[in-house]
């Protein structure tokens, strides 16, 4: 399996924001401090069709080279929190054709997790 050098550079950068900020602070926090240690962060709409018509766009906070970044504190997640941004960002990397990348911030640390794009649905395609 080959490294993937961007996670581990989000991994890193989130290590340090832990480091220096602690936990307990509010996602916006801790998303802000990533725009500033990943210089350039970028924010992308991403278009959704349906039968060959356009039914929506959605706005994604944070987009790093190839991975949509999310961000999740769980320190003030609720009973939900886990299972729940598992399933969105299982559902975000499928829908936006975006590998995904979970930024966990716990009391005890930084961790990422990495969700890729699953594989087209051959049954589905042309």
């Amino acid at each position: 399996m080959s490294r993937d050098t961007d996670a581990e550079t989000v991994q890193a950068a989130a290590e340090l924001i832990f480091t220096e900020l602690g936990p307990y602070h509010m996602e916006e926090v801790y998303r802000n401090a990533l725009r500033a240690a990943l210089k350039d962060l970028q924010t992308e709409s991403v278009a959704f069709f349906f039968g060959g018509e356009l039914v929506g766009t959605q706005h994604l906070d944070l987009v790093w080279r190839r991975y949509v970044v999310e961000v999740e504190c769980l320190a003030h997640a609720n009973a939900l929190g886990g299972r729940w941004q598992h399933d969105n960002c299982f559902m975000r990397a499928r829908t936006c054709r975006k590998n995904v990348l979970l930024v966990k911030i716990a009391p005890s640390g930084a961790r990422v997790q990495r969700y890729g794009v699953p594989a087209p649905d051959t049954e589905d395609g042309p």
